[in-house]
C-alpha cells in the first residue's frame, strides 16, 4: 500500500489564504450548471449560521515517520482566518466535474479547549488477496499514538471526495457531480470540527466550521432543485423529476461509463444510437445477471474499433437489439427517436424469451406517424406502463429521447419484466 499524506508545512503556510464560498444567485438551470461547471462549491444555505472575522485557532498536526509511524505534534500551530463561516446541520455542498479541490481534511475540538486536532483515517485491507477491499474509519481522538502502519493497515490525514452523495474514501475517484451534507460530516467527525476542502498540495481551498447545531429557517434555501435541476445520489446531474430514477439506474448498473463520459455526467441531453446501444446492453446484463462477451467483429465501417463505443454497438448487434442504418453503417452519433428507443428495449425483452404481440395500431392519437416496425413495441411498453406519451395522448414517435428518459424506460423494464 502506498503511504499518502498532506505535507503539513506546505499546508500550514497556505491555510490562511483558503477561499470561502457563498451561493451564487441563479435564475435558470443553465446558470446553475454554469456555476457547477465553473468549479465552484454551491451551498444551499443563502446565509451562514455565523461568520467570524480575524479569528485565530490552534491546529495540532501529526508527524509522519519513514517507518510508517504517525505521532501527534507536541505543540499546536496557530492559524488566523480573515473570515471563517460556520455551517449548521442540514446544509448540502455541491460541486461539478471540474471541481479541482478533491481532498477533505478535518480538525476537531469536541472539548472546546481551542485546540483542533487533525483527524486521521485508518485504512484496513479486509478479505482475501483477490476479493478484498479497503475499509476506512476515522481514528478516535483519544487515540494519540504513535500509530504504526503495516502492509494491511495504513493511516491518512485526508479523504478524497468522490462521485455521488457523501462519498469520502482514502482512495477515491473524483469524477462527476458530488454532494456532501453537513449531517454526514458531523456524524463522521463530530461537532465543532473545522473542515478544509483543498487541492492535493493543500495550497488553496475552502474552510468551514461545522457547529452541529440544527439549521434555522433564517439561513434561507438556495437548493439547486429550486432551479429545476438536481444531483442524483449516483453523481449525475438530472432534471428534478429524474433524480431518484437516475440514482436507482446507477445502483442497478444501467449507466455505462461511455454515456457518463460523453455527457460529462449531465444526463439531461439527447441520447445517441451508440449510447442507447450501451444502455440496452447494460439492461440485458442486468436482467440476466451476466456480462455479455462478444464473439465476432463489427460489420459497420463507421464504428472505429479503437472507440469506446465499439464493444457496446457490437454487443447490441450480436444480441439483435439494434441493426445498422445500412448493412455497412451504424451512424453511432445519430440521435435516437422515441419509437426506435421503444423498439430497441423491446428487443431486449424478446432476447430473453419474451413475446411482443403484433398490432395494427396503437391507442395514441398520432398513431399514423408511428412506423409499422415499431408499433408492437410501442403498444406493449405503453400497455405495461413502461413508456408513456408526451401529453394529449400523443406519443411523438420521431421526437428524440434524452439519456434520463432512456434510463427511465430501462429501469421500468428491469422492475416490471426483469
Amino acid at each position: 500500500m502506498t503511504h499518502k499524506r498532506m505535507l503539513s508545512a506546505l499546508l500550514a503556510a497556505a491555510m490562511a489564504f483558503g477561499l470561502l464560498c457563498h451561493p451564487a444567485a441563479a435564475a435558470s438551470p443553465s446558470e446553475v450548471t454554469d456555476v457547477l461547471d465553473g468549479g465552484t462549491i454551491w451551498t444551499d444555505a443563502i446565509k451562514n449560521e455565523r461568520e467570524e472575522t480575524s479569528v485565530t485557532v490552534k491546529l495540532r498536526y501529526h508527524d509522519w515517520g519513514d517507518d510508517r509511524t504517525v505521532t501527534p505534534q507536541a505543540e499546536p500551530a496557530e492559524l488566523t482566518f480573515l473570515r471563517l463561516s460556520h455551517l449548521p446541520l442540514g446544509v448540502t455542498l455541491t460541486v461539478g466535474p471540474d471541481f479541482a479541490f478533491d481532498n477533505l481534511l478535518a480538525y476537531s475540538d469536541p472539548d472546546g479547549d481551542g485546540v483542533y486536532e487533525e483527524r486521521l483515517i485508518r485504512s484496513s485491507w479486509t478479505g482475501g488477496e483477490d476479493d478484498g477491499y479497503y475499509e476506512d474509519e476515522v481514528v478516535p481522538l483519544p487515540e494519540q499514538g504513535p500509530l504504526v502502519g503495516s502492509d494491511s493497515v495504513d493511516y491518512y490525514n485526508y479523504y478524497e471526495w468522490s462521485q455521488g452523495k457523501n462519498a469520502l474514501f482514502s482512495t477515491g475517484y473524483p469524477y462527476g457531480y458530488r454532494t456532501l451534507t453537513t449531517d454526514y460530516l458531523v456524524e463522521l467527525f463530530g461537532p465543532n470540527t473545522l473542515i478544509h476542502i483543498c487541492e492535493e498540495t493543500g495550497a488553496a481551498g475552502y474552510w468551514w466550521l461545522l457547529t452541529g447545531h440544527p439549521r434555522g429557517e433564517d439561513l434561507g434555501d438556495d437548493s439547486i432543485e429550486n432551479y429545476r435541476v438536481a444531483v442524483a445520489d449516483s453523481g449525475h446531474l438530472t432534471s428534478v423529476w429524474a433524480k431518484d430514477i437516475v440514482g436507482r439506474a446507477g445502483d442497478s448498473g444501467l449507466i455505462p461509463f461511455l454515456v457518463e463520459y460523453n455527457h460529462r455526467y449531465d444526463l439531461r441531453g439527447p441520447v445517441t444510437r451508440a449510447e442507447f446501444a450501451a444502455i440496452a446492453v447494460s439492461l440485458y446484463e442486468a436482467m440476466t445477471g451476466q456480462i455479455y462477451q462478444c464473439t465476432g467483429e463489427s460489420p459497420f465501417a463507421d464504428v472505429d474499433p479503437d472507440n469506446d463505443n465499439y464493444f457496446w454497438i457490437l454487443a447490441a448487434y450480436e444480441l439483435k437489439i439494434v441493426n445498422g442504418m445500412t448493412p455497412a453503417t451504424f451512424e453511432p452519433d445519430r440521435l435516437v427517436s422515441r419509437q426506435d428507443a421503444a423498439l430497441m428495449l423491446a428487443r431486449v425483452y424478446e432476447r430473453l424469451g419474451g413475446k411482443i404481440p403484433s398490432v395494427s395500431a396503437t391507442s395514441f392519437v398520432d398513431d399514423a406517424h408511428i412506423r409499422s416496425y415499431a408499433r408492437g413495441a410501442v403498444a406493449f411498453l405503453s400497455a405495461n406502463d413502461i413508456l408513456n406519451g408526451v401529453g394529449g395522448n400523443r406519443f411523438d414517435p420521431k421526437g428524440t429521447a434524452t439519456v434520463e428518459q432512456a434510463l427511465k424506460i430501462a429501469l421500468e423494464m428491469l422492475d416490471k419484466l426483469g
